[in-house]
């Protein structure tokens, strides 16, 4: 049914549609003499989902903290649509929040617990009951509405959690590290029902989580943490192929480590061999360097003639998809590589340890830091 009829011109203009619906602006805490966070700022955008990720005690989990209100910070603000909510008590920003331990209340009902956030609502019997029948039908479980948190597995509990949070319809849904109790198996399932459901309801969203896999698999944006600073925002793709320092480049999936030596622009010095790579901006020649690439990104065809090196195979692990296999450089002076293998690969090659064989590094692959 069409809602009613409303003069534009009479309302207050709200924020163009591109605006930041949650800003966290320039956000400090201190604990006494230490800092656990230091000016902190980024954008979260509507419907988005974003995640922090970092190592434990990076910060992620103070900063998320303050964005619920649980925390004060010693200096910064958090806006909500351009409103500075930084003074608001948690009970009045109106927000959806999954802790790792989910919280459920023992004593009442799965309908009883999604029910708890729709009291303050003042909601008729029927209202709340139609709520909680959907979102119970949501998370695919219409049926265990008479069931108490005992009855059910972690993983139901953790839909129930998902949907008492989501029942009073918040202006955003914080996720603490809601998965990490979970088995493997049934943390990558979740992962993949929590972000369709995020995607159908459009709710904006900040998962907290020090999974590099999970944040790489839900978010829209990664904000990736390291000792209460903001290392790098970016896309999952952008993260993991572009990493901007070499935090990023070891904490956001596995990377290969050489020390070497910048001796032009676009080329370096590892042992000796000389490799060409893209990016040596702001690097002067004859700076000692750290060279990163990815253990998929070397090529054990050796199939191109430029960073191409001998190599032999000193191990060869079965990883279940691919084989890991470790390469010692025929440059005695140049540390051990891993390299990531399909298994078709691994057999048209007939590869083994003990193998010497020639290996390449793709140009725009390698990322070049200089060395703190």
């Amino acid at each position: 049914m069409p809602g009613p009829v409303v003069n534009a011109q009479a309302q207050t203009p709200g924020p163009p549609p591109d605006a930041p619906y949650l800003q966290v602006d320039q956000i400090w805490k201190l604990f006494g003499s230490f800092t656990a966070l230091s000016d902190v700022s980024f954008d979260i955008f509507p419907g988005e989902f974003v995640c922090l990720l970092g190592p434990s005690g990076c910060g992620k989990t103070t900063l998320l903290r303050i964005v619920m209100g649980l925390e004060t910070q010693t200096r910064g603000r958090v806006l909500l649509q351009g409103r500075d909510i930084s003074g608001l008590p948690p009970a009045e920003r109106n927000f959806g929040i999954v802790f790792q331990s989910y919280a459920l209340f023992p004593n009442l009902t799965v309908f009883d617990n999604i029910a708890y956030g729709l009291h303050a609502r003042k909601l008729s019997r029927q209202q709340t009951r139609g709520r909680v029948e959907e979102l119970l039908t949501l998370i695919g479980m219409p049926e265990a509405a008479r069931k108490y948190p005992a009855q059910l597995s972690g993983g139901q509990q953790q839909r129930v959690a998902l949907a008492r949070a989501l029942a009073p319809s918040p202006s955003l849904l914080l996720l603490d590290e809601p998965l990490s109790a979970l088995d493997a198996r049934l943390r990558v399932r979740l992962r993949h029902e929590v972000r369709s459901l995020q995607r159908r309801l459009g709710v904006t969203t900040i998962l907290v989580t020090h999974d590099q896999e999970e944040a790489l698999t839900m978010a829209d944006r990664i904000v990736v943490m390291n000792q209460g600073v903001i290392e790098q925002i970016g896309t999952p793709m952008e993260v993991y192929r572009q990493p901007q320092t070499a935090f990023v480049a070891d904490f956001v999936g596995e990377m290969n480590f050489l020390e070497g030596m910048l001796v032009s622009p676009g080329r370096v010095r590892v042992g000796a061999t000389e490799l060409q790579c893209d990016a040596t901006d702001g690097l002067s020649d004859g700076f000692t360097v750290r060279v990163c690439f990815r253990p998929e990104d070397v090529d054990v065809r050796g199939a191109a003639t430029v960073n191409a090196m001998p190599v032999e195979i000193t191990a060869l692990d079965f990883l279940g998809s691919f084989y890991r296999a470790t390469l010692r450089p025929r440059a005695a002076d140049t540390a051990e590589v891993r390299a990531d293998i399909p298994i078709h690969l691994q057999r048209e090659l007939d590869l083994a340890p003990g193998r010497v064989i020639t290996v390449s590094l793709p140009v725009d692959r390698i990322v070049v830091f200089a060395k703190g």
